[in-house]
């Protein structure tokens, strides 16, 4: 019989050699990462995180939220810094929000490095329920370059790469959003599209406007930058992005009060694709996905 004693002994030996195995392999797959690839964590299934830093400060947390129009930093980073800050207002999904501006001279996310940029200032507590991020990197800095999303292997990469053999859209990015046109019951609505949202929102009264078939249930509120937001779920008639489906559960929110937005109908949660890759090709102005 096997002595259990030399087994139980043997125990934390085995630990100790999976232990360094383990980080010779994340030392390896660390070194594996090209000089325009960066890894990222994924939290809730669809906020995509990647490290970076502002000025001296390392080891930060960013979301990449294609949705948001301007980069920002949470307030206690901007307090670190002693950054001086400036008043000003932005659009935030249903209504203008106050917020404050900063500029910041060196700003990294993953292996994308910036000079001398305008970030905004936020109280970014309402993200800590899902992962304490310190950032948002927005369309401003993300439309700089094409990029690649593994959500597989968590990889970033930017820069031209070989097109996906995949599924694809035409894109439109502007200084304002990134959109593409997605199929409601045989019409064409426009979508900003946004990796920073995890299911499809509609503006009511456009909905309204197009005389859509839809079913509302019980109304729930969310939390935003620009504080509480009441969302109202409703069941929509069919949904496609190009050849493909999506799910008919959708949230409606009040009408948008920004004239820059009049002929968009909503937000395309990028997580709803269910996809393995997502490419962002801005030279081309199309968005690929493959599942």
């Amino acid at each position: 019989m096997r002595s259990t004693r030399h087994a139980k002994t043997l125990l934390p030996v085995l630990a100790a050699l999976l232990l360094l195995l383990a980080n010779a392999t994340a030392a390896k797959t660390r070194s594996e990462l090209r000089s325009n690839e960066g890894s990222f964590d994924v939290y809730n299934d669809y906020l995509i995180v990647v490290q970076g830093s502002v000025g001296p400060l390392r080891g930060l947390k960013f979301l990449l939220d294609t949705g948001q129009t301007f980069s920002s930093i949470d307030r206690r980073i901007a307090e670190k810094l002693n950054l001086t800050k400036r008043q000003g207002a932005v659009f935030n999904i249903d209504k203008m929000s106050s917020v404050e501006w900063a500029n910041v001279t060196d700003f990294a996310y993953g292996p994308q490095h910036v000079s001398d940029i305008r970030v905004m200032i936020e109280d970014l507590r309402y993200l800590r329920a899902n992962a304490s991020i310190d950032g948002v990197i927005g369309l401003d800095l993300l439309r700089r370059t094409n990029f690649r999303l593994d959500l597989i292997a968590r990889r970033i990469l930017f820069g031209t790469t070989e097109k996906l053999a995949a599924r694809s859209v035409p894109m439109h990015a502007d200084g304002i959003c990134l959109k593409v046109e997605l199929e409601f019951d045989g019409r064409p609505v426009w979508m900003i599209a946004d990796t920073g949202m995890k299911g499809i929102v509609f503006y009511q009264d456009q909905l309204d406007s197009m005389a859509a078939n839809y079913r509302v249930q019980r109304q729930i509120t969310g939390i935003s930058l620009g504080g509480p937001i009441r969302y109202t779920p409703a069941l929509v008639a069919r949904l496609r992005l190009g050849t493909q489906d999506l799910d008919r559960q959708v949230y409606l929110v009040p009408a948008s009060t920004n004239p820059l937005l009049q002929h968009t109908a909503g937000y395309l949660g990028l997580a709803t694709l269910n996809a393995k890759i997502i490419e962002f090709d801005f030279d081309h102005n199309e968005l690929r996905w493959s599942k």
